[in-house]
Order: C-alpha cells, then structure tokens, then sequence
C-alpha cells in the first residue's frame, strides 16, 4: 500500500499543524486536516483516504466515530488514533477498531511522548511495505457438507499442547485442540471449522472423538504417568449424568483413571444452562473426573456458576493474561480472579504464555499451570510423547544434581 493521500482529524490547532507538517515531511503527497470530528467523518463519506490519524477525543464526534464511518464507508484506509488517555482506554478503542474491521495502525500518544518523528515514520515505512489487504484471498469458510466429508474421511486430528506447573516447571499434562489436516489447505485451526461443526450437528461427535484420542494418549503414556489431559466440551453436550457416565464407561474399558482427564467447560450464555451444567458438573466430579469452566478474557467466571457447580479447575484466557502483563489494572484483575480461585480450592490454568515476561508475572500472581507457545506449540501425538520423555529426562538430571554431595572446600 503505497499512501498518496492523508487526513489529519485533532481539535488542537498546534498538534494538528505539527501531524501535518510531518506527514508531508515523510513524504505524502496531499494531506488534509479537519479541526473536530464531524468534519473527519464528513471527509471520510466524501474521499477515500490511505491514511487517517485522528484524535480519540475530538468536539463534534469521537475518535471511535470516525472509526465507525470508516467501517460504514469499507473503507481501506489505515488508521492511528492519537490519544492522550491511559493504556486501558486506548487498549479498548483498539479493540472496538479491530471488531469494526477497521484497519488500524496504532492507538498512540503522538506526538506528546518519545520521538513521533520516529514512530511515525516506522508506522509509514511498514504500510508502504506492506501487500495490499484488499487483494488478500478470501477466507476459507467450510460448510456443514465440508464437516462431514472430513469426519467421513478421518481428517481430524488431535494435537496436544503442552501445560507445565508454573513455580517448578514440571510437566503437568496438555490440552487436546482439534485440527482439521485439510488436502488442500493444511492444517486448519479450530476458530475456522467449529461454526460449521456446529451447524453439522457434530459437536458431540468432535467431542467424543476428542476423549477418545485423550483416554489412547493416557493408555500409551500407561500407568506411571500422572499426566492430566484436558478435553473443552459445550455446556450444551455435558448436559445430563448420563453423559458424564458414558465418558466414564470409556476410560475404565481402558483401564484409565478418570482422574487424568480434565473436562474443560465453556461458559453458557443462557442461564437455563445453569442447573443443568450443575448437575452435570457435580457427576462429573462424582466420577473422579476434574472439571475445568472457561473464563474466557474477561478475568470474572459467573460467580453463581462458581457457587452452583463444583468445578475444580478455572482457566484463564489469553487475552487477560496479555493485560496482566501489560498493565497495572490487568494485573490487578488477575490476581484478585487467581485469589477467587484459590478461595474455592480451585487449580488455575493460564494459556498463551508465550514469553519468559509472561512466566514470571503469573509466577508473581501465584498462578498454578501454564500452558502456551514459551513451552511448546501444539504438537501431535508422536510429538507430545516425546516431549514427556524429554521433561522426565530433565527432571532426573535435576533431581540427581540436588542429591549429589557438595564438593570439600579445600
């Protein structure tokens, strides 16, 4: 995307000025500016703009209603909001853009902080770099008919990624998430294929699938191994003791304990769920199986649910384990989920740590497992059976070099 044209939107004449000034110092050819929102949005019905770098707050309109108009107009333009406001107000115009389809460069403080000069320039230098996002290929959205040629042709697959203990390291199992091994297209992940596997009317089929790969895992890991394996199911399926009994009649036809197998749960939306959910927890439970409740990104599990059905394990999202790591008030959200948890004797599971930062602030949150990219990506079958061996081998060696005598001072 190569920028010809731009439109500077700021209420503050010297600010405004100054983005002008620079943008044209950076090469653009024509640039525009309006001195409130209402005349931003009126530019962006009446042209079609490479660039907008808009104010969030603005008199006439906000930042976030040029958003909109850009997502009215589809526009391709490429956006910067310039915002003075903390990092949870910025990270959440961010977030409001992308769920318009806006395509957003940044939300920043320019030019009131660092070197704008150079943050810009950066911004600038990787549009012209960029390919052309209206050229992209369009995304593969299966159909029911789709779904149920790959179950009829075996292209579903189970992949294991790994969780670890957060204050020793330890292996402590891994969550099975399916893929779809496409002839075509590769591996598929989830967030692609689960709509249309749903509207086959194969979520239980996928689910069951799932447990079975997990209770042939176990069984091949045998005996000695204290691994937990965990399976996500709807609330919609783990409706009824009945279920909760066949899942189990699975694991001891296999001479698995139903205690290496976590049933993870994501929230239901209708709060009809919720007697349901609670007596199918509880046989769950009853049957030895741990039951995880997925607390999506929003840091706060239904209380009722928590208070109505015994879970035994919380899982946290990605997304606010990104902002625990990334603000104060992330931070403290997380901790006070993680302490909830604790209150309820419950096991916490992070995913999507990815980095040595991320592993060490859920350390200092006392979180309890980890799961993400800094320990493995998901991984099949072979590979996780591997990845096992490798982790005891590591754990011998360490075990070995704290028993061995210290060396006489001489």
């Amino acid at each position: 995307m190569t920028i010809q044209n731009a439109l500077v939107a700021d209420s503050n004449a010297i600010q405004r000025d100054y983005l002008v000034r620079l943008l044209r110092r950076l090469g653009v050819p024509y640039v525009m500016d309006a001195p409130d929102g209402a005349q931003a949005i009126d530019a962006v019905r009446k042209k079609e703009w490479d660039l907008i770098v808009a104010a969030l707050d603005m008199p006439g309109a906000t930042g976030l209603q040029v958003v909109d108009a850009l997502a009215i107009a589809r526009s391709n333009a490429r956006q910067i909001l310039n915002s003075a406001h903390d990092q949870r107000m910025r990270q959440a115009a961010h977030a409001y853009a992308q769920s318009q389809g806006v395509k957003l460069w940044a939300v920043d403080a320019l030019p009131g902080s660092g070197n704008p000069l150079l943050a810009l320039a950066v911004l600038l230098a990787a549009g012209q770099a960029a390919p052309d996002a209206g050229k992209a290929a369009e995304p593969f959205a299966p159909t029911p008919k789709d779904i149920e040629h790959a179950f009829a042709n075996d292209q579903f697959i189970a992949c294991f990624g790994p969780q670890h203990d957060v204050a020793t390291g330890a292996l402590y199992g891994a969550q099975l998430l399916p893929r779809w091994r496409h002839p075509q297209r590769g591996l598929i992940g989830p967030g692609r294929f689960l709509p249309a596997v749903a509207a086959a009317g194969l979520e239980q089929a996928l689910c069951e699938y799932m447990i079975c790969h997990a209770i042939g895992m176990l069984d091949e890991l045998g005996s000695k191994s204290a691994l937990r394996l965990g399976i996500s199911v709807p609330a919609a399926i783990a409706r009824s003791s009945t279920w909760g009994n066949c899942i189990a009649q699975l694991a001891t036809q296999a001479n698995v304990p139903t205690s290496s197998i976590a049933i993870g749960i994501d929230q239901p939306e209708p709060a009809r769920y919720d007697a349901r959910l609670a007596g199918a927890v509880a046989q769950l439970r009853l049957l030895g199986f741990d039951c995880a409740i997925d607390d999506g990104a929003n840091g706060c599990a239904a209380p009722h649910r928590l208070a109505l059905a015994p879970f035994s394990t919380l899982k946290i999202d990605r997304e606010l384990v990104s902002r625990a790591c990334t603000t104060a008030q992330g931070s403290a959200l997380l901790a006070t989920t993680i302490a909830k948890a604790h209150d309820l004797d419950m096991t916490v599971v992070a995913q999507g740590i990815d980095t040595e930062n991320d592993l060490a602030c859920l350390l200092a949150l006392e979180c309890d497992v980890a799961q993400g990219h800094y320990y493995g990506r998901p991984m099949t079958g072979h590979a996780f059976i591997a990845h096992v061996a490798r982790t005891e081998r590591i754990v011998r060696r360490a075990s070995r070099r704290m028993h061995e005598p210290a060396m006489p001072v001489t």
